[in-house]
């Protein structure tokens, strides 16, 4: 069996354990009702299939996933980036709210609400960097990759967002594995994508831990002040997503351009910039190869076919399934 199939089917695993994950813990939460173990478990039996994969091919894993050390000044720009790139991430899920609901937001309110604070971070920002990424772009990408970087960086991210089994989540999953897949080109290291994944998710559970103190806090002073109406009242909907809309465009522009900025000196500072260019100039390969400069593009015939296998269609069509079946769940049950 060659590479695309074997990752192929790695996907379709990945896609039948998070199923089995989702019975396992249901199951278990008739036993324990901690959220911190039952996430725990869910995200140990997502990465095992890849586990599996690295064992079986008896690959060493630094060079599977491509865990390389970076530098100290990439590390701080990495974490700026992280930041830069949140305003058009919350562009993305306000449009997409305007068609899906919000699946994630009581999950992580329940972590939250019931853990630590560094037990909920734990959890639901330093897992999923590490075993999130070691599947997506650590497995998946880094083998498509080597048929069509430009092809391998979209299909990563439509796998990535196709497993959030969600349309709200899709959509910006979809993004950030776009951008995640540059960036782990502009850095030739996974390290990159974990320390950002890593800084966008802990960021959402310390804006969800500190938000209802900041309420409490507003609440308090404002309860002073005639016709005080409180903000924790203040029903998320439709028409205050569109009425928004304007500063989230805004926004989202002005932190996308400083994003690139401080991407362009990630990729200069690691010696790759022309090389990232080559991935979608034609000229900026031509200008490397008449430097003997090594694109790291090249495929042979048979690395270049056979991409689409069928056990990846087949994981691609259960995701879409389940996608659709999850929106006329919450359609149906108003949640």
């Amino acid at each position: 069996m060659n590479k695309k199939r074997q990752v192929g089917l790695v996907f379709l695993c990945t896609v039948l354990a998070s199923i089995l994950a989702s019975y396992v813990v249901e199951g278990l939460r008739t036993i324990v009702d901690n959220s911190f173990l039952l996430m725990l478990v869910n995200q140990a039996i997502l990465v095992l299939p890849s586990v599996l994969y690295i064992v079986a091919s008896r690959m060493n894993l630094k060079d599977a996933i491509r865990l390389k050390k970076i530098s100290s000044s990439n590390v701080v720009l990495c974490i700026i980036f992280s930041f830069l790139i949140m305003p058009l991430m919350n562009l993305i899920n306000a449009i997409s709210l305007l068609f899906s609901q919000n699946m994630i937001q009581a999950a992580i309110s329940d972590i939250v609400d019931n853990n630590m604070l560094f037990l909920s971070v734990f959890v639901i920002a330093l897992l999923p960097c590490v075993f999130e990424e070691t599947i997506f772009r650590g497995v998946l990408y880094n083998e498509y990759r080597k048929s069509n970087v430009r092809i391998g960086i979209f299909l990563s991210a439509f796998l990535f967002g196709l497993m959030h089994q969600n349309f709200n989540q899709f959509s910006y999953a979809f993004a950030m594995g776009i951008v995640f897949a540059m960036l782990i080109e502009a850095t030739d290291s996974i390290v990159s994508t974990m320390i950002v994944h890593f800084i966008i998710n802990a960021n959402s559970v310390i804006m969800t831990y500190l938000l209802p103190k900041l309420l409490d806090a507003i609440e308090k002073v404002g309860s002073k002040v005639e016709g005080y109406e409180s903000v924790a009242d203040t029903v998320v909907t439709k028409e205050t997503i569109l009425s928004n809309m304007g500063y989230y465009v805004v926004s989202a522009i002005i932190a996308s351009v400083l994003a690139y900025i401080v991407y362009k000196t990630i990729a200069q500072n690691a010696n790759r910039w022309e090389y990232v260019k080559s991935i979608f100039s034609k000229k900026a390969r031509e200008r490397m190869k008449d430097s003997n400069e090594t694109l790291g593009l090249e495929v042979t015939e048979e690395e270049h076919g056979g991409i689409f296998t069928v056990s990846l269609m087949v994981g691609i069509i259960l995701c879409l399934g389940l996608m659709v079946l999850t929106e006329i769940y919450v359609a149906q049950n108003g949640l």
